[in-house]
């Protein structure tokens, strides 16, 4: 998520990553505007908490009007590392069955973030209701 620092083109940016420097690993970095995919240039300029502190501009001085504020950062799945055995992105939850013991609960629907824990939204079987519960359980 990006907000702006007051500053031309510098924004804070909410890493969802154990590591906040990672997104300096990726060449390809877009936003999202009109269902449209529009790289980006990054560059780190500094951290504060669990955010970095980043130069955002487009590389074509068309999409300049568009407001970064509030958008959100994607990269392709292609440009992700390889994980090692047992690691996943929590992105490969979406869609994944949930089981209590063997009783099958429901189907992974969204992933919240609140940058301190992942929250998962099921779409309960029993009673068609959503219910939220902590990726770590």
């Amino acid at each position: 998520m990006i907000k702006n620092t007051g500053n031309y083109e510098e924004y804070k940016v909410s890493i969802y990553s154990d590591d906040i420097y990672s997104i300096e690993e990726y060449n390809d970095i877009y936003v999202k505007e009109n269902n449209m995919y529009i790289k980006i240039n990054l560059e780190i300029t500094g951290s504060l908490k669990n955010r970095i502190i980043a130069d955002i501009y487009f590389q074509d001085d068309i999409y300049d009007d568009i407001i970064l504020q509030g958008k959100e950062i994607y990269i392709q799945r292609k440009d992700l590392k390889k994980l090692e055995d047992g690691e996943y992105y929590i992105l490969d939850l979406l869609e994944c069955n949930v089981y209590k013991e063997k009783e099958l609960i429901g189907k992974v629907t969204d992933i919240l973030n609140n940058n301190i824990t992942e929250t998962l939204e099921v779409d309960r079987k029993r009673n068609n209701r959503k219910k939220i519960i902590n990726s770590n359980n």
